[in-house]
């Protein structure tokens, strides 16, 4: 009996030993330390007491732990002002999520203004054409679902982002057939060690035409996509008109329409690339239109990025470099503020 009772003990010695460890990793990781994505997500910037601006968007608007990127340009231009940030935008996600984050940020933050990306690169396709979209706006508007926010778990909620960074650095692919399709065997390896981006060259066995489809909208499946972005889009924007929020879209482009930094070693991943995608402007069009139709107006990025005289984007990677995003954040700056500080 002393030794079951004893082996009792032990074991609620040691859950409470783990209740302990997990409430200290929390309050740890609700005060920045170590630095974490989760952190920087849920924690908002408080330049003053001024208007306070929400951001809702995938990698172009991600922050970084350590790194000088968009958010940090664009809040040395905001913070003058007084400006309130929130950024809970994280990789590989699309307009469905940011419907969620959107109502998992809200309530709690009480934007006055939600900056609202769209990237011409995925958004569209990565939304999809075959799910019902009733389902996706009820699976990201429910409240008792799975959550993203302040009042989650940071331990949690970064234990989640390990998962998901190791699943997008370490895709499940075919590498055999990748190569069988004749995309270079150097490029694969590289991809396989996440210098270049994987994704992208798995596009190029699975779905070639991705890119065409993406920026012309003139495929079946392209037209459908555009039909559930606008449901999910009208959701976001009557939640934000019922709050009194205003909603200021930013549209990124993508390099294939920018210019031909890509369009050679796409090619050479087996997608379809040819110049006339320089002149594509099919996706802000119909993201122009829409918007217009209900008085808001949008910035579309295409043209500042083809007026720019330096390189915007890695040189593998469809993502911005530094002068990518010290370009996109000087525009956004102007655009909500006209500042004249973003000409400097």
């Amino acid at each position: 009996m002393k030794g079951v009772v004893k082996g009792v003990v032990g074991v609620l010695v040691s859950l409470a030993l783990m209740v302990v460890a997990a409430l200290g990793a929390e309050f740890s990781l609700r005060r920045g330390f170590p630095a974490t994505t989760v952190f920087e997500r849920w924690v908002p910037t408080k330049a003053g007491d001024g208007p306070k601006l929400l951001i809702v968007g995938d990698s172009f608007f991600t922050r970084l732990p350590g790194q000088y990127d968009i958010h940090d340009r664009l809040l040395e231009w905001l913070a003058p002002r007084g400006v309130q940030v929130l950024n809970p935008s994280r990789p590989g996600i699309g307009p469905h999520d940011y419907l969620q984050l959107f109502v998992d940020a809200v309530d709690d933050f009480e934007p006055n203004v939600v900056l609202l990306s769209h990237y011409v690169g995925n958004d569209l396709l990565d939304l999809g054409c075959s799910r019902e979209i009733v389902d996706v706006i009820r699976d990201a508007t429910n409240p008792s679902g799975h959550r993203d926010g302040p009042d989650e778990s940071f331990l949690l909620l970064y234990v989640e982002t390990l998962a998901r960074q190791y699943a997008m650095r370490n895709p499940d692919f075919d590498w055999a057939s990748l190569e069988e399709r004749g995309i270079p065997a150097a490029d694969i390896e590289r991809a396989k060690r996440f210098e270049v981006n994987p994704w992208v060259i798995g596009m190029g066995e699975s779905w070639p035409s991705y890119y065409r489809e993406t920026l012309f909208v003139d495929s079946k499946c392209a037209l459908r996509a555009w039909e559930n972005t606008t449901a999910v889009l009208d959701e976001i924007l009557l939640r934000a008109r019922a709050r009194g929020i205003a909603v200021v879209p930013v549209v990124f482009p993508h390099t294939l329409q920018v210019n031909e930094l890509h369009h050679q070693l796409y090619a050479s991943w087996q997608l379809e690339v040819d110049p006339s995608m320089l002149d594509a402007r099919r996706p802000q069009e119909l993201l122009r239109e829409y918007y217009e139709s209900r008085g808001i107006e949008m910035l579309d990025l295409l043209p500042t990025f083809k007026a720019a005289t330096t390189q915007l984007y890695w040189e593998t990677d469809e993502h911005l470099a530094p002068d990518g995003q010290t370009v996109a954040a000087r525009a956004i700056a102007r655009f909500l503020f006209d500042q004249e500080a973003a000409d400097s």
